[in-house]
């Protein structure tokens, strides 16, 4: 999950949306296969995914924080209202 949550980061910055479709679809795809079409079970598959993709934007910014020098709290706080006004903005 981790590794396919890095591809699709790395299909965004590089601005390949194909990419993008066929790897969210593929892993739709897996966890729908994976679970059988039990729904609970979709749902658990894809919490999993969301979880992956905060385990890897913790790291980050963890990093981020100790290369500036700063509270990870505080670089969070800064990202997340960037993220905010760029999606308003688009």
């Amino acid at each position: 999950m981790m590794r396919l949550h890095n591809g699709i980061v790395s299909s965004i910055i590089q601005g390949d949306p194909a990419a993008t479709t066929a790897m969210l679809r593929a892993a739709v795809d897996d966890h729908l296969e994976a679970s059988g079409g039990d729904a609970r079970v979709f749902a658990a598959l894809m919490a999993k995914q969301i979880e992956a993709g905060a385990r890897v934007h913790i790291v980050t910014l963890r990093a981020l924080a100790t290369r500036l020098d700063r509270p990870v709290d505080e670089v969070h706080e800064t990202l997340a209202a960037a993220a905010i006004e760029k999606l308003a903005g688009s």
